[in-house]
């Protein structure tokens, strides 16, 4: 694989997993990866996740809702 082919199959690799946590009311392991970072399934109300690009450290984001509360995990991802 060329850098270009790397870096393109990363994106995909992002989006799906972005995708995923989206999903996450239909989805085992999706809802394993938000327990993971400490969340309780019981008290989110929506979670979603969002591709970034283009960021240093950070690849997709974790955005999930807990009432009237709302926070965010960074994720980085690697091939």
């Amino acid at each position: 694989m060329n850098h270009s082919e790397i870096a393109k199959s990363g994106y995909a690799n992002e989006q799906w997993l972005a995708d995923l946590l989206t999903s996450w009311r239909t989805n085992s392991d999706a809802k394993k990866i938000i327990q993971y970072f400490g969340y309780n399934l019981d008290n989110i109300s929506n979670a979603y996740g969002v591709r970034l690009g283009n960021t240093d450290k950070t690849d997709v984001l974790l955005v999930a809702h807990e009432g009237d509360t709302s926070s965010q995990v960074g994720i980085s991802c690697k091939k």
